[in-house]
């Protein structure tokens, strides 16, 4: 699970992961 976490933002950060993820693209 840790290597998942590094992966992809944890679901807590969703808001915070869906820019990582926009910022990515």
């Amino acid at each position: 699970m840790l290597n998942q976490n590094k992966e992809t933002p944890a679901p807590q950060d969703d808001e915070e992961g869906s820019v990582y993820i926009l910022s990515d693209n």
